[in-house]
């Protein structure tokens, strides 16, 4: 069977992104309304924030697609995975993180140290307790932490074996539990976000080997451990969200759940959403500069207030995803390809021996 790209996993990358800028523009929304408690703005926050997270869900189904395919990238090789993975990975995130630091620092942040700079520049500033120069960046910092423990259970060849995947998923809850009644305790902001992200994480990578038939892991178990997680998710979300644990609780659920179906549907074409998906980095990266900057500059002009904010938000939307794409093709494209050159020219492998994409496989029928 010929080799094919994934498109359902784009689809889920698309959807995820549009969940979190509409979350981000009806907050903007909200602040800017006179009147945020009419019926209409009620209804449509209980959609999008009142029983669930709505951006949220979008990140959750990122961190299940990461999983799914980011460790593929280090195994489909047949040597110098490691380099080749750094490699790749870098020229995947960086340079349009740094293209979107720049264009922060020019239209939303200017109020930034030079050490906050410098530590955002890195990636890594979640880890050196550094402010973000844009909130968005948060979750950078959990996948380049899934990265490494990716690279740390290829080396002790670890990451190939079903039983080490699920105890990661285990464990990984277990620790954001933990790290949710110390908070809950103490009151200190434990980072409960970062466990659950990779236990997410390492469910995508279970879910791939379960999909594919890549290892031993069968239905009851994908099951029981997914089970076992929403259930952990309750006490997990009590301790570290009391005043809305209900909140994180269903995000994951329906998070977790709609990859699932989704992935049942894999043999769909999903011709839109495929697109957003292949966009989804710019878009995720650059909506706080063109979205609600757009908005802010556009909501208290006579324009603004002769069209509404609704259609406001829609335009918002509109000039992000117009942004995400010329980016994508003037900066992510071309450094992505420049990354697999770099990987191909360290030993000049056969091609043959590779895919082109980690979201190229052959699928089995489930």
């Amino acid at each position: 069977m010929k080799n094919k790209r994934l498109d359902w996993l784009d689809a889920i990358r698309g959807i995820g992104a549009i969940m979190v800028m509409i979350l981000h523009l009806w907050e903007k929304h909200l602040e800017q309304m006179s009147t945020p408690h009419s019926i209409i703005n009620v209804i449509i926050d209980f959609l999008i924030r009142g029983a669930y997270d709505f951006g949220k869900i979008g990140v959750v189904l990122f961190f299940a697609v990461s999983g799914f395919v980011i460790p593929y990238s280090l195994l489909r090789y047949k040597n110098k995975n490691i380099t080749r993975f750094i490699i790749s990975r870098f020229f995947r995130l960086y340079p349009l993180y740094w293209v979107s630091i720049i264009l922060a620092i020019i239209f939303v942040n200017d109020s930034f140290s030079a050490k906050q700079l410098i530590a955002n520049v890195t990636m890594f500033q979640g880890f050196l307790f550094i402010d973000n120069i844009l909130g968005a960046y948060w979750t950078l910092q959990i996948e380049l932490a899934f990265y490494i423990l990716c690279v740390f259970l290829f080396m002790f060849k670890s990451l190939q074996k079903d039983y080490m995947v699920i105890l990661n998923i285990y464990g990984w809850t277990v620790l954001a539990l933990a790290l949710g009644i110390i908070r809950s305790i103490t009151g200190i902001e434990m980072p409960v976000a970062l466990p659950l992200g990779l236990a997410v994480m390492f469910f995508g990578l279970a879910f791939r080997k379960y999909k594919f038939k890549e290892g031993s892991i069968n239905t009851k178990t994908m099951y029981i451990t997914l089970l076992s997680f929403l259930i952990l998710m309750v006490p997990i979300s009590f301790c570290a969200y009391s005043d809305s644990w209900y909140k994180y609780v269903m995000t994951y659920t329906i998070a977790l759940l709609s990859f699932i179906l989704l992935a049942r549907s894999s043999n769909k074409k999903y011709t839109i959403l495929s697109f957003l998906g292949k966009i989804s980095y710019s878009v995720y990266l650059l909506h706080p500069i063109f979205a609600l900057a757009v908005y802010d500059r556009l909501i208290k002009t006579e324009f603004g207030e002769i069209v509404g904010s609704y259609s406001i938000i829609v335009l918002a939307i509109i000039c992000a995803l117009i942004a995400a794409t010329i980016f994508y093709y003037v900066v992510e494209k071309p450094m992505v390809k420049f990354g697999r050159f770099l990987t191909r020219k360290i030993s000049n492998p056969d091609k043959s021996q590779i895919s082109s994409s980690v979201y190229e496989t052959k699928p089995k029928v489930m």
